[in-house]
């Protein structure tokens, strides 16, 4: 039961990197003149906690 709440916290995290890349990506969006500071490491596949 713990691996399984394990694998279950695993899985929100995971999920929440991805929405927090999705969100980041529209904000470094090209036609964005002033880009956010993160975009470098997103782009450059870099996650930041």
């Amino acid at each position: 039961q713990l691996q399984e709440r394990n694998s279950i916290i695993k899985k929100f995290i995971s999920l929440e990197r991805e929405i927090v890349y999705e969100m980041n990506m529209r904000l470094c969006a090209p036609e964005i003149q002033n880009p956010c500071s993160m975009c470098d490491d997103i782009l450059n596949g870099k996650t930041t906690q």
